[in-house]
């Protein structure tokens, strides 16, 4: 154990390492909480190890005096750990309320819905309360973009079973529940990419549903914003012949390509050419390369080959090369 936290990989997912004020605020208690307990421990230590040496058997000892109830000591191993406790308590509940504190009011918000096994993220045009339900202006998958030094609050929720949305550089967990939206407030320092995942055992691929977030700076942001709302270019040529295939195969049935325009059982995939990764973010899309081309492939003929429990249709040996090119196509015209 020792020489495994001597370990100088780092795969992104540090709890220890906060980007955000709020990722910051649970460290902050997580510091006083540790050295406590170094310090008690190393007491302990002395302790036990003055004990064992002092008192250890020796030939024609007598079995020590046994003691019991001894209500000097009592009472101090009582006192001390309520004293502890209660020293830990107030900056706890300080940071429960200051994470339940509303956002501030220039905050992004966004809606986050856990599928078997991908993120979704919804972005609204304000704040949900019991008596307004604000509009979706455009919807994403696998990568959370945000901007940097504003509040992002997440309302998080699930489309299936429990799954739990956590991003340790930028914020805690917080589990998605069916039939619930919990708010969750996030905030990045600087400009990055901050990795992290779904927390709560799902099903077949709990493993591989991987949560990205990407923060920019105010500018870049907005940038983004404005090509996601931003109808996507006609596609031609080739990728004019795979939206026909697009459309005979029924994929519209799951995906948004068009704009976002309700609730889909799949990714929207309206601005898909924008992103980087795809399939609960454990594939880069790698465009305009061979690799990257054929591993979409891959994915599109027999996605539950590539990732168990994919609940796309199976169509290997259906396609041909053709459709499939011209459905890598119209992808790559998504922008």
């Amino acid at each position: 154990m020792l020489l495994a936290g001597c370990s100088s990989n780092d795969n992104g997912q540090n709890t220890l390492k906060p980007k955000g004020k709020y990722a910051e605020t649970a460290d902050n208690i997580w510091e006083l909480a540790f050295w406590i307990a170094a310090v008690i421990g190393v007491l302990v230590f002395l302790v036990l190890i003055v004990a064992m040496i002092k008192f250890r058997h020796r030939p024609g000892n007598e079995n020590p005096k046994q003691v019991h109830g001894n209500t000097a000591m009592e009472i101090g191993w009582t006192i001390a750990p309520a004293i502890l406790l209660a020293i830990l308590a107030v900056p706890s509940v300080k940071s429960i309320f200051e994470l339940a504190d509303d956002p501030a009011s220039n905050a992004v918000h966004v809606k986050v819905v856990g599928h078997q096994y991908w993120w979704e993220y919804q972005y609204l045009d304000s704040e949900p309360t019991d008596d307004h339900t604000p509009e979706v202006l455009f919807a994403t998958a696998n990568e959370l973009v945000i901007p940097t030094e504003r509040d992002v609050a997440l309302y998080v929720t699930s489309i299936d079973v429990i799954h739990s949305f956590w991003i340790p550089s930028l914020a805690g967990k917080q589990d998605a529940v069916p039939g619930r939206e919990v708010r969750m407030l996030m905030a990045a320092d600087e400009p990055g990419r901050y990795l992290g995942q779904c927390a709560e055992l799902c099903g077949l691929s709990h493993a591989n549903m991987r949560a990205v977030a990407i923060a920019y700076d105010e500018a870049g942001y907005q940038a983004w914003v404005e090509a996601q709302m931003a109808p996507p270019v006609a596609p031609t040529g080739l990728a004019l012949e795979g939206e026909a295939v697009f459309a005979e195969l029924g994929c519209a049935g799951c995906h948004a390509a068009a704009g976002f325009d309700g609730e889909r059982l799949g990714p929207n995939l309206t601005h898909v050419a924008s992103r980087d990764l795809y399939a609960g973010a454990i594939f880069d899309f790698a465009w305009g390369t061979p690799e990257g081309a054929a591993q979409l492939q891959a994915w599109i003929a027999n996605a539950p080959g590539e990732k168990p429990g994919a609940t796309m249709r199976d169509y290997a040996g259906t396609l041909t090369g053709q459709q499939l090119d011209a459905l890598v196509a119209y992808l790559e015209s998504r922008t």
